[in-house]
């Protein structure tokens, strides 16, 4: 039996085995209400032989909660950590010289106050209210009367909350530009006062996906219109000037992992922990407060493993025939593949579970950097803002993350892989379900770009373990990465040298604004400047399982 067959077998087995393990905690305690909608949602019937009269949930989440307890919190203690070396190189030439390194100095400011009930955070994002998206998908629907630019937060007690970012980011610039010229402040943190933090907090929404279901991803649509996707599966659009759903869909059977919005075709697709990854097209009906927003189900593809991440992309030039085609990246457990699937065939207008075909896929664990061939998991994906065709994936290893950056582009499917597909009935008369039927010279194409779409593999030295949930985001000019970490550090990793150049709330850095447990999500802006002269400035918005969100201006 191969190793990808008794992975899978043994995957089942654990989802069997989970499935089981909380039907009987909720059948002895009399959660029948619960129980019944638990059941309702599986697809399939709970083994109750799998799990043994001596095995119970409480007992195994107090034993991993004893575990975490017994990991070090390396962001408690400033002697624990080792600074890094910033002449530290992988997998380059020793030789090269390195950039100058812009990020040496930060300012940070905690958003939540001690008296906020916001709980463990699930999900931060950055959005301007008043920056329109360049598609006439949402036009007429101004923003709410909300600052230049908000973070957007959810946590464990189920609220969405607003923070204003401008304010303070622009009073910290005048207090940097004025204590420049002080020797003293050139080159530390600093953090603004606890009176000030109380006027950070601009508007709660309760209960965006009832009272149960905590937010899980935050996608900005354009104008007033906000999309969440919650652990109940569900798509929610809030129109955040009245704080009304103008438009829901139930997605998944369980929860939602990853959601991507593509603003140009109007295009939502999410990975859910049922095994789907469903793309929707979204329309918008009515105008004002009036707005409603619908749902069609354009295709979805259903994978033997639990999809991890999406993200939309546009094939860059060197696609050739196929260079401006918008494509569905995908990523699984327990696989180390990319997926490409088709989101512009002609013929996905059923809401067909197979109309998402497969174009490509790349193998992340490229040889090259790989000294031994150690399965991994990429749990976060993002695209580099400046159009270079780059993607940056964060791994599953352990102790510490890698950061794989790679080039998009194609590549052939193995025959084997092809065989499973057409066993499991996904190949269709007549039709490959897994190409776009190109000329020869596109496959000529793939054939030549097989070998150089893995383009680094970085060490991070962001701790995780095999429980973290690792997030990625691309510096705003595209030179660089911020990576999360079990340590409560936020860290910035130059592509060119594979270096990490800064680390955000580091113990030592002189500032209470910092996180004192595991990051858990991310966020990058980039604030214009006030005068032509200026530099836009970096913003970085972290959200961490010690209830904070944290902004800091690099």
């Amino acid at each position: 039996m191969s190793n990808s067959n008794t992975g899978l077998i043994y995957n089942q087995h654990l989802s069997a085995k989970i499935d089981a393990l909380i039907e009987k905690y909720l059948r002895e305690r009399g959660y029948d209400a619960t129980l019944k909608a638990f059941t309702s949602d599986l697809s399939h019937e709970i083994d109750t032989s799998v799990v043994h009269d001596d095995e119970r949930l409480e007992v195994i989440v107090n034993e991993y909660e004893k575990y975490l307890k017994a990991q070090p919190v390396f962001n408690s203690h400033a002697a624990t950590h080792t600074p890094i070396d910033p002449a530290k190189r992988f997998y380059y030439d020793a030789a090269r010289k390195p950039s100058e390194y812009p990020l040496t100095s930060f300012a940070a400011t905690q958003l939540v106050t001690p008296f906020d009930t916001l709980g463990i955070v699930t999900a931060v994002k950055i959005i301007s209210f008043k920056t329109e998206i360049s598609s006439p998908f949402f036009s007429g629907h101004p923003g709410p009367k909300f600052p230049d630019v908000c973070v957007l937060a959810s946590g464990s007690d189920k609220s969405l909350r607003c923070y204003d970012a401008t304010r303070r980011l622009q009073s910290q610039q005048k207090e940097k530009a004025g204590s420049s010229n002080s020797s003293s402040s050139s080159s530390s943190s600093s953090s603004s006062g606890a009176g000030d933090e109380k006027s950070a907090l601009v508007h709660v929404w309760h209960g965006v996906h009832g009272a149960g279901a905590a937010v899980r991803c935050i996608v900005p649509l354009g104008g007033a219109l906000v999309l969440t996707s919650g652990m109940d599966g569900r798509h929610v659009v809030t129109h955040m000037g009245t704080g009304l759903c103008v438009g829901a869909e139930r997605a998944h059977a369980r929860f939602v992992n990853a959601t991507t919005f593509d603003p140009k075709s109007g295009l939502l697709a999410s990975a859910g922990y049922d095994g789907f990854i469903k793309v929707y097209r979204l329309s918008v009906k009515g105008d004002g407060e009036d707005v409603k927003v619908e749902f069609t189900l354009v295709g979805s593809h259903k994978f033997l493993q639990i999809p991890t991440v999406v993200e939309f992309a546009r094939l860059p030039a060197s696609a050739g025939p196929l260079a401006g085609r918008l494509v569905l990246l995908g990523c699984v457990q327990d696989s180390t593949r990319l997926y490409y699937l088709d989101v512009e065939d002609g013929d996905m207008n059923s809401g067909d579970r197979d109309a998402l075909r497969i174009l490509s896929k790349t193998n992340l664990l490229d040889a090259e950097y790989a000294s031994t061939f150690v399965a991994f998991s990429p749990m976060a994906l993002a695209i580099a803002p400046d159009g270079s065709g780059r993607y940056a994936v964060a791994t599953s290893h352990t102790p510490h993350m890698r950061v794989i950056i790679g080039q998009l582009g194609l590549e052939a499917i193995d025959d084997g892989e092809a065989a499973v597909a057409a066993a499991q009935g996904n190949v269709c008369e007549n039709s490959d379900p897994y190409y776009v039927h190109e000329s020869k010279e596109v496959e000529e194409m793939r054939r030549r770009n097989m070998n150089n779409l893995v383009l680094h593999n970085i060490q991070a030295h962001a701790p995780q373990d095999k429980f973290s949930m690792p997030r990625v985001r691309w510096s705003t000019d595209g030179n660089g990465v911020w990576v999360t970490g079990d340590d409560g550090i936020v860290r910035g990793i130059e592509i060119e040298t594979g270096t990490v150049v800064v680390e955000l709330g580091r113990a030592d850095s002189g500032s209470d604004a910092r996180h004192t447990d595991k990051v858990r999500d991310l966020d990058v802006w980039e604030l214009p400047a006030e005068n032509a002269t200026d530099k836009p400035t970096p913003i970085v918005i972290s959200g961490g399982v010690d209830r904070r969100v944290i902004e800091y201006f690099v």
